[in-house]
């Protein structure tokens, strides 16, 4: 359930007459003086760099545009004119002609009129669009109206019409025979249908649903045990799989060309769109041609699932849809009776709606814009550019061509987005990419005060580079994604049901593949109500040196066999090692730190396909900056440098050396000052206890350890708490300031 303690909070805006953006962030990272890894380097550089950060990353406020003084105002309205003045009364009709006026006059505000704005090409604002500190260029929308920018097809509600082809009809539920509605999308200029998994259709803003089976919220299938081909042949990748369809109701349905299935065939992790190339009744399979995770073949597994998308006959719920893309007929139960008012799209053809490129001092204010096969907002090679009160809905930005995020920033520095709502996504709801992570350059890009929902993506962010920050945000159903990234501040957010599809994953989740990246902060959040995620903070792959502190983790508890849900696991490392977990809370998970499963890195297939790319990722980031910086990373490229060193002699036995043997296994994690309420177990560290420190400073209880309100969900710690007793030291968490800052608390 969404919850409105965070989504209803308000922030002041800054009445100001100079537009500067300022964090209190690192400009710079000196060295840190450590001792040897094993010595206790991890603590040190954790406690050195912990001690160089305010408590809270500043928070952006909404400025109020009307401070500034703009030379020049300009107006737009679905009613205007290009050629007109701009002025209130004789608005210019596009925004692109609005910004060709502004172009070259330091800054400028322009004012959208509320109303529908359809784009076929992207709102481009460059450097010639640059503002300066007291004349931003501000695109706002007028006080008290909201202006929607799409870039989707509109089909009127009154083209729908109730379906009476008796040949149709005879393929529904009867249900859906009365409730189906089809309109003649050629009749108003959509010829262009796009492939099947990037089409979207929207009503009212709302991402509708292609018609599926099983539908959302139903058991999915499983892949099952009759695999007739896997995709490989002798070793190698033939790329074609076939595989058993028991399901009675798939085999009454009438097959095209257009029917795809998704979900996981490989690794349950890995789930993606195939289309069926073929069905065979007479042998109950299915055929299709696919993408593989790392050269793996089709396989059983109880989490191996998928279901199809795109099938007539099971546009058998309100809010499903179906395309058929031979005679451009369009099939639709909608979730509501329709209205005149109602505004339906469809959007196949790629399309951003606004792209920043190497611009400066810009706010984007107060804008809906969305309903498009791309990003709302691009962010390029750009400085202190703020997209501020806005709404984001409805964007496909995974693919070709596309931007990765509904608010996509890379380059540049000082760029954010603040005091947004994002919501019906199919890619990142946020990419954040920027600084220089080998030199130790911040970018100091943000996200702050975001509200992220109803997403149709496993991970909403995807943050990386150096110095970046993602703070004081709330997002339902889906997850915070950090890879590739140094310096990272990752706070004070608060994340609600998590992943929704996949068991190996993270309420936040740091990739992989990478072990010169490092040195993030993930501190002061709130995780709860796992959907199907087990962990809470999920260190993937080797990962190494991360810091997190000041968290709290509530998973769901156990079955009466003693078997666990999701959210089993509070804290997984996946065999990395330095990493620091230091005064965080953790409630009803099975265990607080879990080391991954061991056999994976010990099992020699995996280790040689994985561990060339990850480990070999560290011989080209060896600056004397980043070195002093991480003093422990100096020890673990020892390591390194001598286990390709063993890998040179013929007779080397694997798993012999002494640099392999510490490099596939967890090394030197520091659990300090923890409290775990309710572990069947609390520490699975898999070989890494030999090494692991401060693992007696923990309190491990089953009783409350002194919350203000346990079973209110209050983690607030009272100042008379017994934990104090057990660890004297313990530092408060700020739990009520977790999530999106409300400056109207009454």
């Amino acid at each position: 359930m969404i919850m409105k303690k965070y989504t209803e909070r308000r922030m002041r805006e800054v009445t100001t007459d100079t537009f500067r953006i300022e964090l209190n962030m690192p400009k710079e990272y000196p060295p840190i003086k450590a001792r040897r890894t094993e010595d206790g380097g991890v603590r040190d550089r954790f406690f050195a760099a912990k001690a160089e950060l305010p408590d809270e990353i500043t928070v952006v406020r909404p400025y109020n545009v009307d401070a500034f003084a703009n030379p020049v105002t300009l107006y737009v309205a679905e009613d205007g004119d290009d050629a007109a003045a701009g002025t209130k009364d004789a608005p210019i009709a596009t925004l692109g002609a609005a910004l060709d006026k502004a172009a070259g006059k330091g800054g400028a505000k322009i004012v959208l009129r509320g109303g529908s704005y359809e784009i076929d090409s992207p709102v481009k604002i460059g450097a010639e669009h640059s503002g300066t500190e007291k004349s931003p260029l501000i695109v706002t929308a007028e006080k008290g109206e909201v202006p929607m920018i799409s870039a989707a097809k509109k089909i009127p509600a009154s083209a729908f019409r109730k379906l009476t082809d008796e040949k149709m009809l005879a393929r529904l539920t009867p249900e859906a025979r009365e409730n189906v509605l089809v309109a003649d999308v050629k009749a108003f200029g959509i010829t262009e249908f796009g492939e099947v998994k990037s089409a979207h259709l929207f009503m009212n803003s709302v991402l509708l649903t292609l018609a599926r089976y099983p539908n959302d919220g139903e058991p999915l299938i499983n892949v099952g045990e009759r695999i007739v081909h896997t995709g490989f042949e002798d070793g190698e990748r033939r790329g074609d799989w076939e595989i058993g369809m028991e399901d009675e109701k798939c085999l009454g349905w009438e097959w095209n060309d257009q029917i795809h299935i998704h979900g996981a065939l490989c690794y349950e992790w890995n789930r993606y769109t195939v289309k069926i190339q073929a069905f065979d009744r007479e042998n109950k399979t299915i055929r299709g041609f696919g993408s593989f995770e790392r050269n793996a073949p089709v396989k059983p597994g109880d989490n191996n699932t998928y279901f199809f998308r795109n099938v007539f006959e099971e546009l058998d719920v309100p809010g499903e849809w179906y395309l058929d893309r031979n005679d451009g007929k369009l099939y639709l139960w909608p979730p509501k009776a329709l209205e005149d008012s109602d505004d339906i799209r469809f959007a196949a053809a790629p399309c951003n709606i606004f792209e920043v490129k190497g611009a400066k001092k810009v706010i984007l204010d107060g804008i809906d814009a969305g309903r498009c096969i791309g990003g709302a907002f691009t962010v390029e090679d750009s400085e202190e550019v703020l997209i501020q009160r806005c709404h984001v809905t409805g964007t496909c930005s995974l693919g070709e061509g596309r931007s990765k995020g509904s608010v996509d920033i890379k380059g540049g520095k000082l760029c954010g987005a603040i005091a947004s709502k994002i919501e019906h996504f199919t890619g990142y709801a946020v990419v954040v990419l920027g600084g220089d992570r080998v030199n130790l350059i911040p970018a100091n890009h943000f996200a702050q005060n975001l509200v992220i929902v109803n997403p149709h993506n496993r991970h909403a962010t995807s943050t990386g580079g150096c110095g970046n920050v993602f703070s004081h945000n709330y997002l339902h159903n889906t997850t915070i994604g950090d890879g590739g990234h140094n310096e990272g501040i990752i706070e004070y957010n608060v994340v609600e049901g998590g992943d929704t599809e996949t068991h190996d994953s993270g309420m936040i989740y740091v990739a992989g593949g990478g072990c010169s990246s490092c040195a993030n902060h993930y501190r002061y959040n709130y995780f709860f109500d796992f959907r199907e995620n087990d962990y809470g903070i999920y260190f993937d792959d080797l990962s190494r040196g991360m810091y997190a502190y000041g968290n709290i983790v509530v998973g769901n508890g156990y079955n009466e066999d003693g078997s666990w849900h999701s959210g089993g696991r509070g804290y997984n490392h996946h065999n990395g090692g330095e990493h620091c977990y230091y005064n965080n809370v953790s409630i009803d998970a099975g265990y607080f730190a879990f080391g991954g499963d061991i056999t994976y890195w010990l099992f020699d297939s995996n280790w040689n396909s994985l561990a060339p790319g990850i480990l070999g990722a560290s011989l080209d980031k060896r600056t004397e900056k980043y070195m002093g910086r991480n003093p422990t990373y100096r020890d673990y490229c020892e390591a390194v440098d001598q286990y390709f060193e063993d890998k040179k002699d013929p007779n080397y036995v694997v798993k012999s050396g002494w640099a392999e043997r510490r490099l596939r296994t967890p090394w030197c994690n520091n659990y300090e000052n923890n409290v775990i309420v309710r572990a069947a177990r609390p520490f699975k560290l898999d070989n890494g206890e030999e090494t692991a420190t401060c693992l007696d400073t923990n309190y491990i209880t089953d009783d409350d350890p002194g919350f203000v309100d346990f079973e209110g969900r209050d983690y607030t710690i009272r100042e008379d708490a017994p934990l104090y007793k057990k660890i004297p030291d313990f530092e408060p968490i700020p739990f009520r300031k977790m999530g999106p800052v409300d400056d109207f608390d009454d």
